[in-house]
Order: C-alpha cells, then sequence, then structure tokens
C-alpha cells in the first residue's frame, strides 16, 4: 500500500499536534498547587488591668502560612469599650512603622476607623512557613463598674 504525500504530510501533523498537547498537559501544575492557606497553631492572649481602668492588650499569634502571602488584616469589633489607642504591631524584626496609606512595604501598616470596627492591614513577606506577629494596644472604657456588678469588654 503506497500512501500519498498529502495522507503522510496528515499524519505526520496529527502526530505533532498530540506530541504538544501531552507535553502542554505535563508541564501544567495541578491547581492546587497555588492554593494558599493559613491557620494560627497558636494564639496568647495577655491583658493587664490598669489602675485607672483601662487595660493593655497583648495578643501574640502564629500563623501557619500554606502558599506565599504579604498582607493580612487585624480587626476589632467595636463594643463595649469606648475607643483603642496607642495600636502597635511587631514581628520578629521589631515593630511595623504606621503608615497613613498602604505602601505594600513589609514591616509597614494602616490602622483605621471602619465606624463599627478597627482594622489594621499588615505587610509583610511569607512563604510556606510559621510567622509569628504580636499586637499591641490600649482599651479605653472598656471596664463598666456599677453599685451590683462590673462589666469587663
Amino acid at each position: 500500500m503506497v500512501l500519498s504525500a498529502n495522507v503522510v504530510k496528515s499524519r505526520i501533523t496529527k502526530i505533532f499536534i498530540l506530541f504538544l498537547l501531552v507535553l502542554l498537559l505535563l508541564s501544567m501544575k495541578p491547581l492546587d498547587s497555588f492554593a494558599q492557606d493559613y491557620y494560627f497553631p497558636f494564639v496568647n492572649v495577655r491583658i493587664d488591668i490598669n489602675n485607672d481602668g483601662s487595660f493593655n492588650v497583648i495578643e501574640e499569634r502564629t500563623y501557619n502560612f500554606s502558599g506565599d502571602f504579604h498582607w493580612a488584616t487585624y480587626t476589632l469589633g467595636k463594643g463595649g469599650y469606648d475607643y483603642i489607642e496607642d495600636f502597635l504591631i511587631e514581628d520578629e524584626n521589631g515593630y511595623y512603622e504606621l503608615t497613613n496609606s498602604e505602601t505594600s512595604n513589609p514591616g509597614t501598616y494602616t490602622f483605621t476607623d471602619n465606624g463599627s470596627s478597627y482594622e489594621a492591614k499588615f505587610f509583610y513577606s511569607a512563604s510556606n512557613e510559621n510567622k509569628s506577629f504580636t499586637f499591641r494596644y490600649k482599651v479605653i472604657g472598656g471596664i463598666k463598674a456599677y453599685q451590683d456588678v462590673a462589666d469587663f469588654y
């Protein structure tokens, strides 16, 4: 059986296209390799009550990052206290710098009053690792004393 030049050319083209498809499929990463996730394997909160009724909060959070991360938020709902002051963030490199707008630079953060909550957006660089952050702030008006009972925010 003699094949015409067009039939041979057609078969070679089909084999070449099949080869390219197989090569493309083998070079693709599975979709789950792009997945990002995190959880908190460790959280510790310390509260020191001051003589004036305010109190200082020191919260240590360790994030377990799976994937690449560059920012996160820390939100404090408003309720049960008057306001927050002296908000700070630190990690193993020291204290973060408060900025008026988002810079995306590691080691910086913004702190905004959103009406019903306070929100800190902080920037760092983490990839498939554990990273710890410490959040510090002072709560004003979080302890309410009455004649028969006291409320602690």
